[in-house]
């Protein structure tokens, strides 16, 4: 599997049945220092000085220490699984060109890289026409899960294609069939675990040096600058321009640090660069390095059909269909 970018600590992985201990332990859900607080509006950021100010609209989260800081993330748990083989006998061969998988509803055997499904479901492939009824509950084979399979169809004749049933095709959960008279168990739900994401806080310092003849030093003219309130305000003096000027340049920097931001730690977590005091300097990423892996998209020709299927790709599932309006900014 491919790391989503250098934040992502863990895989997800799924199981159905009991989840015990274990499982959580390897999803990474023991108590730790979490952030769990979630931008969703970062479409309408508009990288002014304010944007500090823009995103505390959607909570401010107070850390208890200043180390690095770990978030869990969770995709779509309804999901297919892509097959990795299909055998005629357990822990056979794969199936060969001239093989009838399923004919006279035979029992065969599907090997897949995640014990997703359990005993009882039926499964789909490429081609509904060929449902699949899962017999047993997965046994383990090496990293990999063998489920023991037959086709649910009401024909003795038919069979699946070969074509059907070869590497990487994807199967999905479509539901669990029991028989009306004392039937004696049903399809268990599976359970998906998160993304674990870390990042680090990133350091600023800003120093500056006034003489103190400067301090009430009037000027010839006066700055005028709009306060919190909307309102315009004078500076009469150089050091409350000065003042002024040292803030909104600082927060601009902060703003800049939390959009731009890229990580500077290497793969093994070691942050190489070193400051004046031989302490590490730490650089976390900011949000535009941590959305970039999902919603890059590189090409030579420009095309509105790609560019409207990348949109669309964005947006699926996440707004109301018939209040959706995009925004293009260049």
């Amino acid at each position: 599997m491919v790391k989503i970018n250098n934040l992502q600590e863990t895989f997800p992985t799924d199981v159905s049945g009991l989840v015990t201990e274990n499982n959580l332990a390897a999803w990474r859900m023991a108590k730790v220092q979490n952030v769990s607080e979630l931008i969703t509006r970062i479409y309408d950021v508009n990288c002014e000085p304010d944007l500090e100010s823009y995103l505390s609209k959607s909570g401010i989260k107070t850390l208890e220490t200043e180390d690095d800081f770990r978030w869990m993330m969770e995709g779509d748990e309804e999901k297919n699984i892509p097959l990795l083989e299909a055998r005629l006998t357990s822990g056979g061969s794969a199936i060969s060109s001239t093989d009838k998988l399923g004919l006279g509803l035979t029992r065969f055997y599907l090997l897949f890289p995640e014990a997703y499904f359990s005993a009882t479901n039926l499964i789909i492939g490429n081609r509904e026409q060929y449902p699949i009824r899962i017999c047993s509950d997965p046994t383990p084979e090496g990293s990999n899960w063998e489920y023991e399979c037959e086709l649910m169809l009401g024909s003795l004749t038919a069979f699946i294609p070969y074509d059907e049933v070869q590497a990487n095709i994807r199967f999905s959960l479509e539901w669990s069939p029991q028989e009306q008279t004392l039937s004696r168990r049903g399809g268990t739900p599976n359970y998906s675990g998160p993304f674990s994401f870390k990042n680090c806080f990133t350091n600023l310092r800003w120093q500056v040096t006034h003489p103190g003849n400067m301090l009430h030093r009037p000027v010839e003219f006066k700055w005028v600058e709009l306060d919190k309130n909307n309102k315009y305000v004078e500076h009469k003096t150089w050091m409350e321009h000065a003042d002024w000027t040292f803030k909104k340049k600082l927060k601009r920097e902060m703003c800049r640090a939390m959009l731009f931001a890229r990580q500077n730690k290497d793969e093994n977590d070691v942050y190489r660069n070193i400051g004046d005091s031989k302490f590490e300097i730490r650089q976390g990423s900011g949000l535009r390095e941590q959305m970039e892996t999902s919603n890059s998209t590189y090409y030579s020709t420009f095309s509105i059909d790609k560019l409207t299927e990348k949109i669309i790709d964005m947006t699926a599932g996440k707004f109301n269909q018939n209040a959706k309006k995009v925004l293009l900014r260049t």
